[in-house]
């Protein structure tokens, strides 16, 4: 039997209870596939949102790719389970490459400034300032 460390990038700010019911689900995805839950912590210092740890024992051997997609079933970022993906295609090891950010270190540049992006920056931030019960 081998241990993983599962890593989820969640880029969204939730209520308390929704958090709970957000990492019973996983748990249940986990066991359902097979898997021995032996921890889960949340780690809310992620600027957009939080990140989780799930502790898994697992009866085989999981190559980076099973992990990745492990990751991907629990609710990871799609564009970091696609930049592992990319880093295991070019031989990362993945120790090294499955990483986890709590602040932005680079954002494109967004180039319009025209007024439909505008309202739809502003009503995400509201979306999620409403879901927040921020007012």
């Amino acid at each position: 039997m081998t241990d993983y460390m599962l890593k989820l990038d969640v880029d969204l700010k939730v209520p308390k209870e929704w958090l709970e019911d957000w990492l019973e689900t996983r748990r249940a995805i986990y066991e359902a596939l097979g898997f021995k839950i032996l921890g889960m912590m949340v780690d809310k210092k992620s600027e957009r949102g939080f990140h989780a740890f799930v502790h898994i024992l697992s009866n085989t051997k999981l190559t980076p790719d099973d992990l990745n997609k492990l990751q991907w079933l629990g609710g990871d970022d799609r564009g970091r389970v696609l930049i592992n993906a990319w880093r295991i295609k070019r031989g990362v090891p993945w120790e090294r490459g499955n990483k986890l950010f709590d602040h932005v270190i680079w954002r494109k540049e967004h180039k319009c400034n025209c007024t439909i992006h505008q309202k739809i920056l502003k009503r995400a931030k509201e979306g999620q300032d409403a879901l927040m019960g921020i007012k």
